[in-house]
Formats: C-alpha cells, sequence, structure tokens
C-alpha cells in the first residue's frame, strides 16, 4: 500500500518545521546571535535618542531621524516575530503529532538520509 502525496508533503512539511525550530533554537542560544541581538537593540535605542534629539524645525532630519527609528524598530520586531512564530509551529506539531505521523515522517526521514535499516521491517507496514 502506498503512502499518499499529500500524506507524504504535509509529513515533510512537519519535518522542515521541527528541523527550522530546532536549527534557530540553537541559533538563538549562540554568543553570536546573542551579540547581534543586543546590537540591534542598541540600534533601536540609538535611533530613539536620536529622535528625542532632533529639531523637528529640520524637516529632512526629522523625516531621517523617524524612518532610522521605524527601520529599527521593524527588523527587531520581525526577528522576534519569526522566532516566535517558528517555535510557536513547532511547538503545535509536536503536541498534535499522531503514532501514524510519527512513524511516516521517521520513514521520511530515512528515505531521505539513505540511512533506513533495509533488513528492518516496515513500521508503517507499506
Amino acid at each position: 500500500m502506498s503512502i499518499p502525496d499529500e500524506k507524504r508533503i504535509e509529513a515533510q512539511e512537519k519535518i522542515d518545521a521541527l528541523h527550522r525550530a530546532n536549527v534557530l533554537g540553537q541559533l538563538i542560544q549562540t554568543e553570536g546571535w546573542k551579540l547581534i541581538f543586543g546590537l540591534q537593540e542598541a540600534a533601536v535605542e540609538k535611533s530613539r535618542v536620536a529622535l528625542r534629539g532632533v529639531n523637528t524645525a529640520d524637516v529632512p532630519a526629522t523625516i531621517d531621524a523617524v524612518q532610522r527609528w521605524q527601520i529599527a524598530e521593524n527588523l527587531l520586531a520581525f526577528q522576534v516575530d519569526y522566532i516566535n512564530r517558528t517555535l510557536a509551529d513547532a511547538e503545535a506539531i509536536q503536541g498534535s503529532v499522531t503514532l501514524d505521523d510519527a512513524l511516516l515522517m521517521e520513514q521520511l526521514r530515512n528515505d531521505k538520509s539513505g540511512t533506513g535499516d533495509p533488513g528492518r521491517p516496515d513500521p508503517t507496514g507499506h
């Protein structure tokens, strides 16, 4: 009995989401990431300070300061949102994976990596 393509695609998407979350989880714990994130937070604060100190009579300088602050804020917010969304997606997948899903995901991983044990019976019965 063959596994339908949509089931394979769905399982592969779950594998990919879990992999992204795993890699991202490892990345955000590195010193390099913490440094980069800290520098971005500092850039946001620097933009805020510059915005507070701008002479509002100087319209081009005011517009420039507002744009710099918005870009810094948006970049940081985008990254935080991406991290939170990626980790939440993985958590939702982990909480909803059935035994059949897990077996299919393992079969796909083995098929992809070529590490499946040819002598071992297929746990899905296919």
